[in-house]
This record gives structure tokens, C-alpha cells and sequence, in this order.
């Protein structure tokens, strides 16, 4: 409909497609170009998919980026080819970034930031971290720089820059060039974000055991670890966070080396944050040296109940271990500090929702709540814990603990304001919950 209503525009872009919409082989590598050529035969049409792990191109984009079958792809990702050789449609994780000179319309970029930061206000966000999307979706630090130079940016903004395997000195000249820009208390750059592997749902989270369905795969990953040890060593001598997609316990575990190695490189440091994000499987003794270490878990909660994805993770690594993912209450008993994030567009931003989850791990919507879709509810934690994650340990982790976190004399009016205590209420009534101030520097910016 789109491309039919603009036959003005030289180029095509979307969002959102899903893999598990399509049949056959295209469920495990999404889908063909042929479905893009039918739309736009004739002028380039690129289409990223929902969990930013994903592009599926028509013909004419692959022409337009010069990517062809004998084009090399980036390490941890993948340029997919039908059984003849030719282009299949999709590249996968770090490939994507082929894409990165694909162009994409930056016009009304403020405008369109301070529609969605007032529906975030309105979800009770006073704060965000925000990362950019696999090594190509870049950060609108412009935008978010002109709403803070109109005195119109209604939450504090922390963001980072990424590192690549391919281009490490270069990308952390980049992200010296990012911390120097932007420098305030409104919006600051305080990370380098480093993928340490893919994601389950394409088979490339990376694991210490191979994939139930494929003996010979134990995912994928776009860092050796000596690379991966001296960018992370120097993102912490820069006085950043480490901040490291691990989905699978292979990526956790070396992700830890790294940690681990920078500690002995660069001695104990005030400003250290280490952030692993996502650890939907972990070892039980790399639980305890995420603790012995300090390392932040950023972990998404509205990932932990058994939705269809989880079905996906069964199919992939078998129910045993899909079900024992996400050891929340163990990794706090072992002294880990966890964060609440909600990993969004992936998953809704919805943090009640994602409290919720955390203390039922079953099912926040109407309709399921009342259904068994529970993961490992022996994992569940307190109202109070899940409060801490999305509060006092965010702030801690994104280098916010004096400002932020907690409600205390000297401390930023930043709050957000229920109608009902969901230290108290029951749990499966934490998401029905109305937010009825969000207040960010003293300011309300969103009444309920």
C-alpha cells in the first residue's frame, strides 16, 4: 500500500517483519526477495525485521548497496544464498550493517523523538538508555540534542556508540568523538555496545552446548576472545560502560573473560560499569562470578513466561533448557545486581508489565494471566526486587546513582506516580496499574 501511494520516492524502508510469519526454510532464514520484487520491482525496497537482528532486501536494494553473492559478510553474521548461489534475501545480525548507507529519512527526527518520549512518559519512564540497534540503527542524538537545546527533553537520555570486531580502533575513536559531543546532564554518552552473539530465534545465540536440532551448531559469534578482552579493556580505560548483548551461556562466559580481563588490566577504577544484557542462559558458576565481578545483568522480563518465542526456544535447544532459562532469583541470592530494560521496539515498553512479570513469570496480558504459560516460577522474585531492578539498579548501572534511583534528599525530582502500591497488590493486578504523574527534573510531563 505503501509503495503503491509513493511512487514519488526513489528508495522503499520498513520495519517489523517476523521470520515466524513464513513457511518452510524461510521460518529459520525469514523470507524471500521474490515477495519484496513483486511489491517493487523496480526500485529498491529494504525491510528490517522486529528484533533488529534481520533485513530482508528486494533485488534492487541488493543492487543499490552492492551486495551480491560473492560479497564477504561482517564475522557473526551472515549474507544468506539459495542452493544455487544466488542472493536468498536476508542477512542476518552483523551483516546488516552492509545496509548502513541505505538511506533513511532524518527529516522531522525531533519532532517525531518528543511524540515518543511523551508515550514513554506516559509508561512512567523518566530515563532511557538507548544503544544502537546491532552496529546500524544509529542513535538520534541530534534530535534528542535539539528537544534538550529547546528545553523540551522530557527524560534524561544516556546512550552509546558501537564497537565492531571488524573496526575496532576506528569505532572507539567514534565513540571518544560521541562522549566529547555530548556531555550533559540531559543527554550523555557513556557506553560502548558490543554484540557478543545473535539471538535464538535464528540460531545464532551463541551456547556451550549445540542446538537440539543441529549437533553441529552451537550458534555464533563475531568476537575471538583477545579482541573481545582489549575492546572492552579499552572501552573501561575511556571511563565507559561495557555495555554486551549475551544471549547465550557461550557468549556470557566469554563475555565474563572479558570482564574479567579488563579488571586485571586496569586495576579497580571508581567509574567501572560492566553491563551484560539479555542473559537468557547462564551457567550456574558463572552466576557467581557475575557477582564476584560486580557485572550488571540489564535483563528483560517480559522474556521470562512462556510465550510463542519460548515454543521457538523449545523447538531450537530443547524444553528442558529452554525452560531453565532466566535464574533471576538465583542470580540475586548469589549477590548479582540486576537491572530491569525492556529491549524495546523488540518487546513493548512496559515496565509494569514487565514488574509483573517478574513476579508471577507467567503471562501480564488479559485473557492469559489466568493461564499456566509459567517458566521456572521458582524463579520468581519480589515486588520489591523487580521495583529495585527498574529503579535503584538502572540508575547505578548507567552512572545516575547520585541523581537518580532512589527518593532521597539532594536527589532529581525524577518519579512516576501509581494509583495503587504494587508492593502490596496482587501480583497478577501489578500491570493494571495507571500512572498517574511521571515527573522528570521537578517538571510534570505527563498527568494519567
Amino acid at each position: 500500500e505503501y509503495v503503491d501511494a509513493h511512487p514519488e520516492k526513489d528508495t522503499y524502508l520498513g520495519y517489523g517483519y517476523m521470520a515466524s510469519q513464513y513457511p518452510g526454510e524461510e521460518l529459520e532464514r525469514g523470507p524471500k526477495k521474490e515477495r519484496l520484487d513483486e511489491i517493487s520491482p523496480d526500485k529498491p525496497l529494504l525491510v528490517y525485521s522486529f528484533d533488529g537482528h534481520g533485513a530482508w532486501l528486494n533485488s534492487k536494494a541488493f543492487e543499490y548497496l552492492g551486495i551480491t553473492p560473492d560479497t564477504p559478510s561482517t564475522p557473526g553474521g551472515a549474507i544468506y544464498l539459495n542452493d544455487d548461489g544466488s542472493l536468498w534475501g536476508t542477512l542476518a545480525d552483523s551483516a546488516m550493517s552492509l545496509t548502513s548507507t541505505y538511506p533513511m529519512n532524518q527529516e522531522n527526527v525531533a519532532d517525531g523523538l518528543a511524540a515518543f518520549l511523551q508515550g514513554l512518559n506516559a509508561l512512567g519512564y523518566t530515563s532511557i538508555f538507548s544503544p544502537p540497534g546491532n552496529g546500524f540503527f544509529p542513535v538520534p542524538y541530534e534530535g534528542y540534542q535539539a528537544l534538550a537545546d529547546r528545553d523540551e527533553l522530557t527524560m534524561r537520555v544516556r546512550g552509546a556508540g558501537i564497537v565492531t570486531s571488524w573496526q575496532t580502533d576506528e569505532d572507539l575513536a567514534k565513540l571518544e568523538e560521541l562522549k566529547k559531543k555530548y556531555d550533559s546532564d540531559a543527554l550523555r554518552v557513556i557506553a560502548g555496545k558490543i554484540f557478543a552473539d545473535g539471538v535464538m530465534d535464528n540460531e545464532s545465540a551463541l551456547l556451550s552446548e549445540p542446538y537440539a536440532d543441529d549437533p553441529s551448531s552451537y550458534g555464533e559469534t563475531g568476537w575471538e576472545q583477545e579482541p573481545l578482552n582489549q575492546a572492552v579493556a579499552a572501552i573501561n580505560r575511556a571511563g565507559l560502560l561495557a555495555h554486551i548483548h549475551a544471549i547465550g551461556d557461550g557468549a556470557v562466559r566469554n563475555t565474563l573473560n572479558a570482564f574479567e580481563n579488563a579488571i586485571k588490566e586496569n586495576g579497580e577504577r571508581a567509574d567501572r560499569r560492566y553491563t551484560m544484557t539479555h542473559v537468557c542462559a547462564v551457567a550456574d558458576e558463572d552466576i557467581k562470578r557475575i557477582a564476584d565481578l560486580g557485572v550488571i545483568s540489564a535483563l528483560q522480563f517480559l522474556w521470562m513466561y512462556r510465550d510463542p518465542l519460548c515454543e521457538l526456544e523449545i523447538a531450537y535447544i530443547g524444553e528442558e533448557r529452554a525452560m531453565a532459562m532466566y535464574p533471576v532469583k538465583n542470580m540475586l541470592e548469589a549477590g548479582c545486581i540486576v537491572s530491569g530494560a525492556s529491549d524495546g521496539p523488540v518487546t513493548p515498553f512496559a515496565p509494569l508489565e514487565e514488574i509483573e512479570v517478574a513476579v508471577t513469570r507467567n503471562s501480564p496480558y488479559p485473557g492469559e494471566e489466568d493461564t499456566d504459560m509459567h517458566r521456572w516460577p521458582e524463579q520468581a522474585i519480589t515486588p520489591y526486587q523487580a521495583l529495585e531492578a527498574y529503579t535503584k539498579n538502572v540508575a547505578f548501572e548507567n552512572f545516575m546513582e547520585d541523581l537518580v534511583g532512589t527518593i532521597e534528599v539532594g536527589k532529581k525530582a525524577d518519579l512516576a506516580v501509581l494509583d495503587q502500591n504494587i508492593l502490596t497488590c496482587d501480583p497478577k493486578k501489578i500491570s493494571d496499574s495507571t500512572v498517574r504523574y511521571t515527573i522528570s527534573d521537578g517538571r510534570i510531563v505527563h498527568e494519567g
